[in-house]
């Protein structure tokens, strides 16, 4: 008697353990199916499918939680879990669900719209899952059409593919510190301020065009470095300065964006030329036509023999008469030697003395 009143106090003090996930659908290793409730474990049946391809670590993936396409019961007793009939509830979670690419789970097409599968909506019973199945290789524009996509993106990695973010080399789509292009140059149109707007570019813009140390073109998002090609040109005559002027901000002739997911930026090459800063200063109001620029303060001086230079005209002599006439027409002194009243930007014979102070929106004495 006493051996048995022991017994039974024991027994309702220490409920019996819940069972497993595993003990109902899949293993105790892995509690995803096969086999489905009812021992079920062909995957043309729906609820096996795919699961296994989801949960375990791939080449180019880690395995997802459950908790990415069903609601997670806390516990066996949980509200939904074994008191509904089946199949279980499709519920997306956070990566599934990044950018709202996320569209209700079609059981009757057997199909998943995820942000996981990009453009692809696949089987879920007969799936494939191989680079090209999600999204293009390179992907459609406004992607950059190039095949190397170690030029903007790390190697695949199981922990950082697939989770939500698209990674590149030297900085994320949330990452704008970046890297100094040199001093501020050119008044503003409206307020003759300093203008410095530009001379800091994000991090990571060299990783899809340009370089580290300078992102400017060449080479372009395509891989271009012929400088008779619009999108490289005269970029780096532009950014890299010469023995006349000073280099120039991306923002002169640019929006540059502040991340790489900025609107407008991913779009089709080639890009806006917006202008600002030392190209519409003193008044100027620049265009560009696709070929050469127009009315910039930069060229467009009284006299000058080239106002309006050809983008991609690589093999263009480069001197003063190009932008204003030596020396200018009247009522400018007729004297040809700028040192006699420039003498700080200007030396003998037509020479620049200090390029940071030519072309730099201000007339100095």
């Amino acid at each position: 008697m006493v051996l048995w009143l022991l017994a039974a106090c024991l027994s309702e003090s220490v409920p019996p353990a819940a069972p497993s996930c595993g003990a109902c659908h899949g293993s105790e290793a892995n509690p995803a199916p096969p086999s489905a409730l009812g021992g079920i474990t062909d995957p043309t049946y729906i609820g096996v499918g795919a699961h296994q391809a989801h949960v375990v670590p791939g080449d180019t993936s880690k395995g997802m939680g459950c908790g990415e396409c069903h609601p997670f019961p806390e516990t066996l007793d949980a509200e939904g879990h074994i008191d509904t009939p089946w199949p279980a509830e499709v519920a997306w979670g956070t990566v599934a669900k990044t950018d709202g690419r996320a569209e209700p789970w079609d059981r009757e097409a057997g199909t998943c719209t995820v942000w996981c599968h990009g453009t692809d909506a696949p089987a879920w019973v007969q799936g494939t899952a191989g680079c090209g199945t999600c999204h293009g290789l390179p992907p459609e524009a406004p992607h950059p059409q190039l095949d190397d996509c170690g030029l903007c993106h790390p190697a695949i990695s199981q922990e950082t593919h697939i989770d939500g973010t698209v990674q590149l080399l030297g900085s994320t789509p949330t990452t704008p510190t970046g890297t100094d292009t040199g001093p501020p140059t050119g008044p503003t149109a409206a307020t003759g301020d300093t203008d410095d707007t530009g001379t800091v570019i994000p991090q990571g813009c060299g990783d899809c065009h340009g370089s580290a140390s300078n992102p400017a073109p060449p080479p372009d998002t395509s891989g271009n470095v012929d400088p008779t090609v619009p999108t490289v040109g005269a970029h780096q005559v532009h950014t890299e300065g010469t023995d006349l002027a000073d280099a120039i901000p991306c923002t002169t002739c640019h929006v540059v964006p502040a991340t790489v997911d900025a609107p407008g930026h991913l779009d089709a090459a080639p890009a806006e030329v917006v202008f600002s800063g030392l190209a519409v200063a003193g008044g100027a109001n620049p265009v560009y036509d696709g070929l050469s620029c127009t009315n910039t303060y930069c060229h467009t001086g009284p006299g000058g023999q080239i106002p309006s230079p050809e983008w991609t005209d690589a093999d263009m002599p480069r001197s003063c008469r190009n932008c204003h006439d030596s020396p200018p027409p009247d009522p400018h002194p007729a004297s040809s030697s700028c040192e006699g009243c420039h003498s700080s930007v200007a030396g003998p014979n037509f020479t620049i003395v200090d390029p940071t102070k030519h072309i730099d929106g201000t007339l100095d004495f």
